[in-house]
Parts: structure tokens; sequence; C-alpha cells
């Protein structure tokens, strides 16, 4: 059987886990997101284009290919509607990764089994220490003690 120390440990870890997996989501929303924008614009230039003859091109590569307008619009239409489907496939991936975050295992030892050692921090003059660093590991605690609270009754 594991240590209360062990299973602190695999808990961190499970926990270090979902938080990168959580950002390398939330990187592929913004990335979505701005793909979006600018299929928007681009949308927005052919409504503002009247004349039907008006000559577009498309960048394939190096070189510029001419288009017809309506194919242009299917297009832009097309990629609007694949980038917005994505965006719900990874916005139901976070709310999912969350959720799943917040239900971490119930069979977690009791919070006053497990030693914490409180990070201390020295700075004497001219020595410079990482703070986001040590806000990092509060963070981790609390995080880890609200799941060994909640997962256990007194």
């Amino acid at each position: 059987m594991s240590t209360p120390s062990q299973q602190f440990e695999k808990i961190n870890e499970d926990f270090l886990a979902d938080q990168r997996e959580l950002q390398k989501l939330i990187q592929s929303r913004e990335t979505l997101a701005i793909q979006e924008t600018e299929n928007k614009v681009v949308k927005d230039e052919f409504d503002s284009i009247e004349d039907e003859d008006t000559p577009i091109y498309k960048q394939i590569g190096p070189v510029l290919v001419p288009q017809t307008k309506a194919e242009a619009e299917m297009n832009v239409d097309k990629r609007l509607e694949f980038i917005r489907a994505e965006i719900k496939r990874v916005e139901d991936k976070i709310a999912e990764k969350q959720k799943s975050s917040e239900e971490k295992p119930a069979a977690t030892p009791h919070p006053h089994s497990i030693p914490v050692n409180q990070p201390t921090i020295y700075a004497p003059c001219g020595v410079i220490f990482s703070f986001s660093r040590f806000l990092i590991n509060v963070i981790q605690i609390v995080y880890l003690r609200r799941i060994l609270c909640s997962s256990t009754s007194i």
C-alpha cells in the first residue's frame, strides 16, 4: 500500500497533467477564435463587393489563382462552418476536463494524515527568488487540500 505522501504526489502529478492538457485545449480554442475572426473579416469584405465581376484571387502556395465571387464565398462559408464546429468540440472538451478535474478521486487519504511542508521563502537583500514558482506551489497545495477535504467526511 502506498504511503500518504506517495498518494499526495500521485494526486499532484494528475493535477499537473490535467492542467497541461487544459492549457493545450485553451490555446487551441484561442487559435480557432483567431481563425474565425480572420474568416469573418474576409466574408465582410466579400459582402462589401457589389460587382460580381470583381476579380478575386486565392493564394495557393506562391501562386494567385483566380476564383469567382460565388466560389470564394462558398469556400469561406465552409471554412467558417468547420471552424465553428471545431470551436464547439474544443469548448466541450474544456468543459469536460474542468468537470473531471473538480470531481477528482474520492478515495484519497484524510488531509490530516498527509504531511504538507509549507514552502519557506528567505529573501535576504540582493537575492532574487522565484515568487511565481512559490505561487504555483501554493495554488497546488490549496487545490489538493480542497480535493482531499471534499472527498472525506470527518
